[in-house]
């Protein structure tokens, strides 16, 4: 017999709730009348054609109904509230379905497993629908009366209800078969809360032992319920996902399995970060081996697909079965932002290649009228898909872009956002300055810049130098960002490199940066981190800038010489790399002593594109360093690639051969003639002084090659034309020169081109006097400017240089007399 005794409220719901209908406190009546001995027989529910008639039939039962009813009664109203649309309930519904929830949470510890299952996901699927709108929903209907009673403020009544539900079912969790198990598990999983346990731990934690001693039962709906609830909550269990992978994968056939179960099940896996790359292979092999995926909906396609992304679980069938099926579908208009966001995202990210999908897609898109069901992050998604991808899709692009400038308010645009798009923007080479412009305003306008993480401010200053889109209070905001952090550590190495990079392809001056980037830098114990490309753009990036940090050049110079293998640096690195120090003035002759060594025992150049070998062999050359073995070695690649050379890099391969004093013929012959001659009007006064010190190489040698008549003519006046710019170092040598009653020539210009700090005549020889400062020398080496000079002066116009170093000079300070002494040795004088 079964008597249900009708519950005070303080014995429910906690902290002695009492009756107060209609305010937005917990609504639940105190009752105290007794239900009565006899049982009657259960009512049919199922011919109740309404919420309120169902309401109404359990009231009046609710003494004598048995659990199984109590049960059903649930299940019916969740269908019920599904198709209600509105509308004002009777005054008394909010009264009754307080007391039979009441009844329902006092009586659930006598029901069994089967009845509490049925109540939890009855309950969880009203919660579903009743959180979102209920409490928009009109006062008093049937919705709004709902979400009072089982949500509540903050959610306080769900968690209240399925806590009392988590107590009862451990009770008697021996008892609950597979099916009810599964149903209690995605009741959870499907009102998003997960009830604690006395232990400390969650009711998941004990359902996961329960349902492991059972997984051989569960069905594919179960196994997929299931498994979708521990991902949904984070509840992730790797021994219950290790035993549902084993036991689908120990499975015949999975042609059990719903579409939207692969999808649940696979999306559980990526979600959860559990990994199972044999469910995967099976599961994918059967997917790919279907004759039809009509039965698959847009979001089982795009949560299947985004799955095998996320987990980096490769099968390249499956995403060419997928690609084809979307591709070849008449209408897209069933799929969501989000569908077309995951897809494209997973086909970038996979790196699997489908351009009529990119294409179906992007047409489809692009062809909407309206994209403000798209929030930014589906925004972001789908054009950094198409640019990773290098798919191109011009009319997506600048539809996007039109639309986003459109937007008053960036608010909703989060930092990853912003970073993604304007990378991708930047990297598909699609200008839209009108964005750069928008976006680059919405972040200097930000108070703060907390937010934003080393890779975000990394790839939005690189996407706006790469991009070519100026934005200098954008700039100036993100490194005053940078400088102002106590600490650089959480940059990786190729953020690092990419900022540094950016503002000095900007040509954005930021002493403070580079000055806290080489400090950090410097400090770090180990560059095992740094790639060779990272080495490549921070040198490069200083050099270009003009940003003097001599312990950074140097800490990099040593880990490269260092390294046991340079097989990872790419032809463009050894250019930058060498180029910058030589830029930068930087002497490292270990570093090019090795790159030397492994570039000449290279069997093959092919690989150096022109300017890498221009820039190689001109840096070289500019720090003083003259191998011949590497000049000689280097003559056949850049004889094959000299008709693809720039201007600036043809003059630079000849200056540089001319410093090195290495001659091939084969190199410098009537085609090099003739390809100048051809970009006669292309050179800039200083490519033209370089091929006048080339033409002074050849009168060197006397092998009878010429530049045409005009062309030389041109190149020694270009020589002729640049401005002396006398140093207070070199005044101040001509000044006591002249003390010493020396006659003397100031500003001397040679037969050959070349201008003298001054000229003296000792003994009936001529001597050139070079005041020799700073940039003339590299750690008091002599550069390859000076050498060329001395050498061919000397040679050419038989003048003898006598070079007055800075260092030299400097050492006697103001004492006139030692500095007379010194220029009397120095000049052989009596």
């Amino acid at each position: 017999m079964y008597a249900r005794q009708r519950c005070i409220i303080r014995h429910v719901y906690p902290n002695g709730f009492h009756c107060n209908i209609g305010s937005n406190e917990l609504i639940i009546p105190q009752f105290n009348r007794c239900a009565s001995s006899t049982r009657r027989s259960d009512p049919d529910m199922r011919q109740c054609n309404t919420a309120e008639d169902l309401v109404q039939l359990a009231y009046d039962h609710l003494d004598t109904i048995s659990p199984r009813v109590i049960a059903a009664f649930w299940s019916l109203l969740e269908k019920h509230v599904q198709n209600q649309r509105g509308g004002n309930s009777r005054a008394q519904l909010n009264e009754q379905l307080a007391e039979i929830l009441c009844n329902t949470l006092v009586s659930m510890c006598k029901f069994d497993g089967r009845d509490i299952a049925t109540i939890a996901i009855s309950l969880a699927k009203v919660m579903k629908q009743v959180e979102s709108r209920g409490q928009r929903a009109d006062t008093g209907s049937l919705h709004r009366i709902l979400h009072t009673l089982l949500v509540g403020i903050n959610s306080e009544k769900k968690q209240f209800i399925l806590d009392k539900v988590s107590k009862s079912s451990v009770l008697i969790l021996s008892e609950f078969d597979a099916r009810c198990l599964s149903n209690l598990i995605y009741s959870f999983g499907l009102a998003e809360y997960v009830p604690k346990v006395d232990d400390g731990g969650t009711i998941f934690d004990v359902l996961a032992l329960e349902a492991m001693s059972k997984m051989n039962h569960f069905n594919s709906q179960g196994l997929s319920n299931m498994l979708w609830s521990y991902a949904k909550m984070e509840s992730s269990n790797s021994l219950l996902f290790k035993a549902a992978g084993d036991l689908i994968v120990g499975m015949n056939d999975v042609s059990e399995f719903w579409p939207q179960h692969f999808s649940n099940i696979i999306w559980a896996y990526a979600t959860a970060g559990e990994s199972h790359p044999k469910l995967f292979s099976k599961l994918g092999d059967h997917i790919a081996s279907l004759d039809d995926l009509g039965q698959f909906k847009p979001q089982a396609l795009s949560n299947i697909i985004w799955a095998y992304a996320t987990a980096g679980e490769s099968h390249p069938q499956l995403f060419r079965k997928f690609g084809d099926h979307i591709a070849g579908m008449k209408d897209l208009g069933l799929f969501k932002p989000q569908a077309f966001s995951n897809i494209v995202w997973s086909y970038a990210t996979a790196g699997e290649s489908h351009s009529q999908l990119y294409e179906k897609l992007g047409d489809h898109i692009a062809s909407l009228d309206d994209l403000n069901r798209f929030l930014p992050q589906n925004l972001s998604n789908i054009v950094w898909s198409y640019a990773t991808a290098r798919e191109t899709h011009p009319q997506l692009f600048r539809k996007f872009g039109n639309h986003i400038v459109a937007i008053k308010d960036l608010g909703q645009f989060k930092p990853q956002a912003l970073s993604n798009l304007l990378w991708a923007y930047a990297n598909s080479g699609k200008a839209h300055p009108p964005l750069f412009d928008k976006f680059g305003d919405h972040i200097v306008a930000m108070k703060d810049l907390g937010q934003f993480l080393p890779q975000h401010l990394s790839n939005i200053v690189w996407s706006y130098a790469t991009a070519g889109e100026a934005h200098p209070t954008l700039y100036r905001k993100f490194a005053d960002h940078i400088v102002a952090m106590n600490d650089l550590s959480q940059f990786k190495p190729q953020a690092l490199s990419n900022i540094i990079w950016s503002y000095a392809t900007a040509g954005e001056s930021h002493p403070q940066l580079f000055s806290k980037v080489g400090d950090h830098i410097v400090a770090m114990k180990d560059l095992g981190q740094f790639k060779p490309q990272d080495f490549s753009n921070i040198i490069w990036a200083f050099a270009t800038a003009g940003e003097s940090h001599p312990q950074l050049f140097s800490k990099v110079g040593d880990h490269i010489v260092a390294m046991k293998d340079l097989g990872q640096f790419k032809p463009q690195d050894f250019s930058n790399i060498i180029w910058a120090f030589a830029t930068a003035g930087e002497s490292h002759p270990q570093l090019y002593s090795k790159f030397g060594d492994y570039i000449v025992a290279m069997k093959d150049l092919r690989h150096f594109k022109p300017q890498a070998l221009s820039n190689i062999i001109w840096s070289y050359a500019t720090v003083g360093i003259i191998d011949p073995h590497l000049f000689t070695s280097f003559a056949p690649a850049v004889r094959s690639v000299l008709i693809q050379c720039s201007s600036q890099d043809l003059t630079n391969i000849a200056w540089a051969y001319a410093v090195a004093n290495v001659n091939d013929p084969l190199l410098f012959n009537s085609d090099f003639i003739d390809d100048c001659q051809k970009r006669a009007d292309d050179f800039v006064p200083a490519n033209l002084s370089q091929l006048h010190q080339w033409q002074l190489w050849q009168d060197e040698l006397k092998s009878g090659i010429n530049l045409p008549p005009a062309l030389r003519e041109k190149c020694r006046q270009a020589f002729d034309l640049r401005l002396p710019q006398p140093s207070r170092l070199q005044n101040d040598v001509i000044s006591v020169l002249s003390s010493i009653d020396m006659p003397l020539e100031e500003e001397f210009l040679t037969s050959s081109g070349y201008r003298l700090d001054s000229l003296v005549e000792v003994n009936g020889t001529k001597l050139g006097i070079e005041v020799d400062g700073p940039s003339h020398f590299i750690n008091q080496e002599p550069t390859g400017s000076t050498l060329l000079k001395r050498r061919q002066v000397s040679t050419l116009d038989d003048i003898r240089i006598v070079s007055v170093p800075y260092w030299e000079w400097d050492k006697f300070g103001n004492d006139s007399t030692k500095k007379q002494d010194y220029l009397r040795a120095k000049l052989a004088l009596s």
